[in-house]
């Protein structure tokens, strides 16, 4: 029989209100600190805080703030990886990424431009692609297999390693690029706030009374290669990618199944996929917004596939760290829980002191916990009932 290849993590890039480095952020996640703050990107009287990247986007003529974004996290990653010493490496990888706001910023601001009867530089159709991402880093890298874009609300990222994953499982390709970004914008700030789901203080899932959750921006992108190709050239394995699973609750245009119904196929599905039981899990990265609605079905999904395990899986929410980074919020989750694998800590939901009776599951304790965990759940819930659950797995031979 000829079997599937192995899918090994060889890269890992950032770009995160807490980091923008794969060890800066795992200094923020071991020390407890949250980079979430007050908008500064645009003028606003809301309070609303958000997590803001903190790197050069001086962006050329023509660029956007998510190409600033996005290029710094995918050369991070493509550094740690070492493909950019290899003569002729982009010749046979893809490239797959997820978005949801693409250069919304830069749309806002040449529409003020026109409204006030200035001159715009920038034609408006140029931020609305959402093409515009991909195939920038595309061309800046030659690479020239297989190109996939999604925007899936916030399981885009997720998505795309998703079927990273299964391109090179399928040997359409030894190695992808693959994750996704988002930047901050008024149309997501003000239309979350419209929704009156977006606390006033800084999040946390999870908890008694929660208002909310955190607007952010940032990139998350991983460098996915055949195990094969990976030992060939001796690099650096930083986890094995071993499942993905993705549901549609096809129930309502914002809110999800409130049986989560959705939520627990994706997990099982993506459990069926990596052939290991619940109690195999070890740790939960959830989706976890500070919602009181999402937080609570999330929760009900969780309990329901790991009912029969007699020890649960810890649960943490990456998002008090960093908020929610929508469509680049999987990506992101999951080079924080490749870096839990690597180092064996789990950091808490911070700020969760008062835990929701209906969200009853096995939470870190404040200040975080040692374990040898061997397998991560990432969960990536979006608007529309797009779920997608990942399974990575510390790398053994």
């Amino acid at each position: 029989m000829n079997k599937m290849p192995r899918v090994v993590v060889t890269g890992v890039g950032i770009a995160s209100c807490i980091g923008n480095t794969y060890l800066d952020v795992q200094k923020s996640l071991q020390e407890c600190r949250d980079g979430l703050g007050p908008v500064t990107l645009f003028s606003t009287s809301a309070i609303h805080p958000v997590g803001e990247v903190k790197i050069d986007t001086c962006a050329k003529e023509g660029k956007f703030r998510i190409h600033a974004i996005i290029d710094h996290a995918v050369q991070d990653a493509l550094s740690s990886s070492g493909l950019l010493e290899e003569k002729h490496a982009y010749k046979d990888i893809g490239i797959s990424l997820g978005t949801c706001t693409s250069g919304m910023t830069e749309m806002e601001d040449s529409f003020s431009l026109l409204k006030r009867g200035e001159k715009n530089k920038i034609p408006l159709s140029k931020p609305l692609s959402m093409g515009i991402v991909i195939d920038d880093i595309a061309l800046q890298y030659g690479i020239h297999g297989i190109k996939m874009l999604f925007s899936t609300a916030c399981s885009s990222s997720s998505n795309a390693i998703a079927c990273a994953f299964h391109s090179i499982r399928q040997k359409k390709c030894r190695a992808m690029i693959a994750g996704g970004a988002d930047a901050l914008c008024r149309l997501t700030y003000y239309g979350f706030q419209s929704l009156k789901i977006m606390a006033e203080g800084k999040c946390t899932p999870f908890q008694t009374a929660r208002k909310g959750m955190n607007l952010a921006e940032g990139s998350g992108i991983l460098v996915l290669e055949s195990l094969e190709s990976a030992q060939k050239r001796n690099a650096k394995i930083y986890a094995e990618l071993i499942g993905a699973g993705t549901s549609t609750d096809a129930y309502h245009m914002s809110a999800p199944d409130p049986m989560g119904k959705g939520a627990y196929k994706a997990m099982k599905i993506s459990l069926d996929c990596a052939s290991i039981s619940p109690k195999e899990v070890g740790y939960i990265s959830s989706h976890g917004t500070g919602t009181p609605q999402n937080d609570e079905i999330e929760t009900i999904a969780i309990q329901n596939l790991f009912a029969e395990c007699s020890c649960k899986p810890w649960v943490n929410s990456i998002k008090s760290y960093l908020g929610h980074t929508l469509g680049a919020s999987g990506a992101i989750a999951s080079v924080c829980a490749i870096n839990s694998l690597e180092t064996g800590f789990i950091p808490p939901t911070l700020r969760l002191e008062n835990m929701d009776p209906k969200c009853d599951l096995r939470h870190p304790p404040q200040g975080g916990i040692k374990e040898n965990i061997s397998t991560a759940l990432v969960n990536s819930f979006g608007f529309g009932g797009n779920n997608t659950s990942l399974v990575f797995k510390k790398f053994y031979e």
